[in-house]
């Protein structure tokens, strides 16, 4: 039987995964566990990983709310799922405002260069999307994690983005579906230097259960947060000095580099 992943607490419940829908008892109703259903008198939280969840339910427990909470989680995801996401990508939010009983969105989606039009790609690139730089968009994941903040949010970036700073720094088990997506990319992995340096070891794969680190990541977050608390002015002018480190200042320039 396959066990759900639970974080109680006093007023929610955290949930990742599930029990399996196919292990039945006698007498009983299914899907079954050893775990109580997942209740909660306040919040609930739920990420595609387990630390990111738990992120979320630390925000809550804080005092924070759900958008806090998602960000929170959202950030941790950038660090925990390299393979499907990261802060130089994109973060489409939506929000519903209970108390208003309405929904928003963000986009929080880059843009390409202008001069990126289908047919200079395939004339340089052909029919493939090229590997690297060259298929990304101008991150707009960031902006889109700020703006929910400034408009939604209750907490600084500072205190949301330390759960994903600690991920980063103290590193997480590699786990079977990172394991094989490191597997499935070593070859590409290894055409660049500086990706290869954070994600194998001497250029081989690292096992499952052995603990990823990525202390640059963890360094620009601190530089991030670390822009937020010396701004002068409210929590509006502190989120957008966050922004314009990460667009206009030293980020900007390393990443166009």
């Amino acid at each position: 039987m396959k066990d759900a992943a639970t974080y109680d607490t006093e007023f929610g419940t955290a949930l990742q995964g599930s029990s399996d829908p196919t292990d039945k008892r006698a007498g009983e109703p299914g899907p079954s566990s050893f775990r109580p259903a997942v209740l909660g008198r306040r919040w609930a939280a739920a990420a595609t990983h387990y630390l990111a969840t738990g992120a979320a339910a630390r925000l809550l427990e804080a005092g924070g709310h759900a958008v806090d909470a998602g960000v929170a989680a959202g950030l941790c995801l950038g660090v925990l799922e390299p393979h499907m996401t990261n802060i130089g990508g994109v973060a489409p939010i939506v929000i519903y405002d209970a108390a208003r009983r309405s929904v928003a969105t963000v986009a929080g989606l880059g843009t390409w260069p202008q001069a990126a039009t289908l047919e200079a790609y395939t004339a340089r690139y052909g029919h493939d999307m090229p590997l690297g730089i060259p298929h990304t968009v101008v991150p707009g994941g960031m902006d889109g994690w700020l703006v929910a903040l400034q408009r939604w949010g209750t907490r600084g970036f500072s205190e949301v983005s330390r759960p994903a700073l600690e991920l980063a720094a103290d590193g997480f088990p590699i786990y079977p579906r990172m394991h094989f997506w490191l597997e499935k990319s070593a070859v590409d992995l290894r055409k660049m230097p500086t990706s290869a340096a954070v994600f194998l070891s001497d250029g081989a794969v690292p096992p499952p259960r052995s603990i990823l680190r990525q202390t640059a990541l963890a360094r620009t977050l601190d530089r991030l947060a670390t822009a937020e608390r010396s701004a002068d002015g409210g929590r509006e002018e502190r989120l957008q000095a966050v922004r314009d480190l990460f667009y206009r200042g030293e980020i900007a320039r390393e990443m166009a580099a």
